[in-house]
């Protein structure tokens, strides 16, 4: 539940990272160490999860429609 919100709503489809937000990630990562250098515009793709995402068509790929939901923690997982 607490993931799903984390990735809906998807404006680009699921699996579309928007370019803004790659850039951030990958100087981030490079800031960090995470990777040795900073990734550069090549690494940036979008076109394998376009092409899936056609394939999907009449399914609900961006969460339009997600609603977090209530969850009750019980105490052994009942």
């Amino acid at each position: 539940n607490e993931i799903n919100a984390l990735v809906w709503p998807s404006p680009g489809g699921i699996g579309v990272m928007d370019e803004k937000t790659f850039d951030q990630t990958a100087q981030v990562s490079a800031d960090q160490k995470v990777t040795k250098a900073k990734a550069d515009k090549a690494a940036y793709r979008t076109d394998l999860a376009t092409k899936a995402l056609e394939a999907l068509k009449d399914a609900d790929t961006k969460g339009e429609k997600f609603a977090k939901t209530t969850v009750t923690l019980v105490e052994g997982g009942k």
